[in-house]
């Protein structure tokens, strides 16, 4: 078998341990976070809570179990594509790049202690575990930026963009300033990634990849404007690039001039209605109208967040099963099946109501 092939395969027999609806019902149930632990232990993931066991307690002991299996699972996935086929999938996977470098730099910033960063890495992008882990034990800011300019990780890109951006880090101690290098040099990195896709022919092109990648730059950039909104109309001082092109991220289906306008819009009512024509993702638009009328934006990042996964793993049906779309489903998927699980650990710990953690799940499947 070649291509696409024997790994969809592999998923596709992954996916029927994926975590449903009903399974979510049965671990709210749990009234401790012992009994969490206890009957995850009957699920995919009982191998990761066992060894964690000697190790860690509580929360601790939770993360580090689901950080275990993502891991691991994403690692494997990756070894069933050869390339050229593997090249999308660590397009998709070096989304984890972004996510681990920003939760380092981000605790670092604010002193966070190694053992409250190391629990939220996932070793499932171009960083192992050994690269995160020097990193994150690294004594600050300064000292991992150091190292990440010496190893020129986790792209020599990325590792250029923040030595340029270290200047602005240095008068501001405003951790925003290196987030944003890291998310531009990863938006120009996929916009370079799927041009080259298209060439030969478009052989290695697959619109579904495209769409995904470019939705998760749309994501980022929808949340700068809102984000850059919500400080304007504080009056909170927050840093940002001087030039509006440089403010938003190249890749995704918004304009800047679109974002721009969206941040300096006072109605958001019509701050909704002109993204909306001017490009926003349909899926996006339901849950950006709720935002127009509650303003509450941990509310819409969760609704979004609902919303792309339920497109993207939609393409276990709708998809090609011997194309990339598989991947993107799985992917998503397990993430999503992740996330769940940390919001059921820690609502339970801090004694929530189920029905309340139950509304807050992202459940795809």
């Amino acid at each position: 078998m070649t291509g696409f092939e024997y790994g969809n395969t592999r998923l596709r027999a992954r996916k029927s341990k994926l975590l449903r609806g009903s399974d979510y019902h049965d671990l709210l149930r749990a009234e401790t976070l012992d009994a969490l632990l206890g009957a995850l232990a009957d699920t995919p993931y009982g191998p990761d809570v066992a060894s964690t066991l000697p190790r860690f307690r509580d929360l601790r002991r939770l993360d580090e179990a689901l950080r275990l299996n993502l891991t691991r699972d994403f690692r494997e996935l990756r070894s069933f594509y050869a390339d050229p086929e593997r090249r999308g999938i660590d397009l998709i996977l070096q989304r984890w790049d972004l996510h681990n470098l920003r939760t380092i730099l981000r605790g670092q910033a604010r002193l966070a202690p190694v053992e409250e960063i190391l629990p939220l890495l996932v070793a499932a992008g171009s960083l192992d575990e050994v690269d995160l882990g020097e990193l994150a034990r690294q004594s600050g800011v300064r000292a991992t930026l150091d190292l990440i300019r010496i190893w020129g990780v986790p792209s020599p890109e990325t590792a250029r963009a923040l030595l340029e951006a270290r200047p602005a880090y240095e008068k501001t101690a405003d951790p925003l300033v290196l987030e944003h290098a890291i998310n531009l040099a990863f938006a120009s990195h996929v916009d370079e990634a799927l041009t080259a896709m298209m060439s030969n022919n478009g052989a290695l092109f697959d619109p579904n990849l495209e769409s995904f990648m470019r939705n998760e730059i749309d994501l980022i950039n929808l949340f700068t404007a809102l984000r850059l909104r919500e400080a304007r109309l504080s009056g909170e001082q927050q840093w940002e690039p001087d030039d509006v092109q440089h403010r938003y991220l190249p890749a995704g289906h918004l304009t800047p001039d679109s974002l721009d306008r969206a941040a300096h819009e006072d109605d958001a009512q019509r701050l909704t209605d002109d993204l909306i024509s001017d490009g926003l993702p349909q899926i996006w638009s339901d849950a950006l109208e709720d935002w127009s009328r509650q303003g509450d934006l941990v509310r819409l990042s969760r609704a979004l967040d609902r919303a792309s996964a339920s497109r993207a793993v939609g393409l276990f049906a709708r998809g090609d099963p011997l194309g990339i779309a598989v991947p993107i489903a799985y992917i998503r998927a397990k993430e999503a099946e992740v996330g769940n699980l940390r919001l059921i650990g820690r609502g339970i710990a801090a004694g929530w109501d189920p029905t309340a953690i139950e509304d807050q799940l992202v459940v795809a499947l």
